[in-house]
């Protein structure tokens, strides 16, 4: 539905809480996916808070996938500053 109507912030939030079930189930190709898509629509939007979430899941993401190194990686776009 959000999809329907451009509605980018609640798409964000249901990419969001996919990311974290596929991050339960240990399938972290599909929760990364999943995670890079609100990061953008955070951008987007100008929502720095939600950018700054949507940083930590991959982040989270990194470190269960075994890439201590990639999950210290600073945003290269440098857009947060919270």
């Amino acid at each position: 539905m959000h999809t329907q109507t451009g509605y980018k912030r609640g798409m964000a939030f249901a990419l969001a809480g996919l990311a974290d079930v596929f991050t339960q189930r240990g399938d972290l190709a599909q929760a990364r996916q999943k995670s890079q898509e609100p990061q953008l629509f955070a951008r987007d939007l100008g929502a720095q808070l939600n950018t700054a979430l949507s940083q930590m899941q991959l982040a989270t993401i990194s470190l269960e996938e075994g890439h201590e190194a990639e999950s210290e990686k600073p945003d290269p776009y440098q857009c947060c500053r919270i």
